[in-house]
């Protein structure tokens, strides 16, 4: 009878143990479960921070993210790893290089060079690359230093205006007295007659700096415009028919890749159109 209430006590006493077991069992399991919570959200907050949504500063992105005009956008180092409706620029507060929305007179530039990999469908250059080659140095001392460019455009053999240029990238070259003409904006797809010479001022000419640069691309309407065979660029700078006596000098070039063109390398330039021009130059495109 003694080892019936022996054994009686020891199975009470493991009932009790095994009741004692299964709380923790179920703390461990919250446990886990509030880790795997936890690690869920810290997770979504990490995607919160890879995507493009509203930002005030930099930490509000992820890394190799930036806040650029209240987003968060990708860094690039040219605009084949953007979005096909993107493009790369430098920011202006020189830090680095993000993917930014293209503007609409460059968009279709982007597009086609992006899916240029179809060599059945290889777009036309689109960009020209003028550079100032001014050497003079009073024309470089001046406070328009370099060549002061009023109006770029396209014209047919007979000068019949085919397309409007606009600038869409600027590399200021040397100001040592600063630059009175800085507006690259004035460069904007209007088509003034080629003899009339402008007011200079800087709601109208801008000056490229000795040894700057201007990208151009063109419209036809509302069109991007292809560069052909035959098309005549006219440059019309300030220059001496305009009664300016400094001895500006500039060159034009083709661009071969529009894309590699709007992140700020040029060495896809290379076609020559007009070679150490002044005042109101023309040069016919052989591509």
């Amino acid at each position: 009878m003694k080892r019936l209430s022996v054994l009686l006590l020891s199975l009470v006493l493991i009932s009790a143990c095994g009741d004692d077991e299964a709380p923790k069992l179920g703390n461990q399991n919250n446990g886990n479960n509030a880790n795997n919570s936890n690690n869920a959200n810290n997770g979504n907050n990490a995607n919160n921070l890879n995507n493009t949504g509203g930002c005030t500063d930099d930490q509000e992105c992820a890394a190799g993210f930036a806040c650029v005009e209240s987003s968060c956008e990708a860094s690039c180092s040219e605009t084949r790893s953007c979005r096909d409706d993107e493009m790369c620029i430098d920011q202006p507060d020189g830090d680095g290089m993000y993917c930014v929305a293209a503007p609409n007179n460059t968009q279709n530039n982007v597009n086609n060079v992006n899916n240029s990999n179809n060599s059945n469908n290889q777009p036309g250059p689109r960009a020209v690359l003028i550079t100032d080659s001014t050497v003079d140095q009073a024309a470089c001392d001046s406070t328009e230093p370099g060549s002061d460019i009023y109006f770029v455009r396209i014209e047919d053999s007979t000068g019949t205006v085919q397309a409007s240029g606009t600038a869409v990238r600027t590399t200021p070259g040397m100001a040592p007295n600063g630059n009175n003409f800085d507006d690259e904006g004035n460069i904007d797809g209007t088509t003034p007659p080629a003899g009339m010479c402008p007011t200079a001022g800087n709601n109208t000419l801008y000056s490229m700096g000795c040894s700057g640069a201007m990208v151009v691309t063109f419209q036809s309407g509302a069109a991007a415009y292809e560069l052909q065979n035959g098309d005549v660029l006219r440059v019309f700078e300030f220059g001496s028919q305009c009664q300016d006596s400094n001895a500006d000098v500039f060159s034009a070039f083709v661009c071969t890749d529009s894309a590699e063109v709007m992140a700020g390398t040029y060495t896809s330039c290379t076609i020559p159109v007009i070679t150490n021009g002044a005042d109101n130059a023309t040069g016919t495109i052989s591509l």
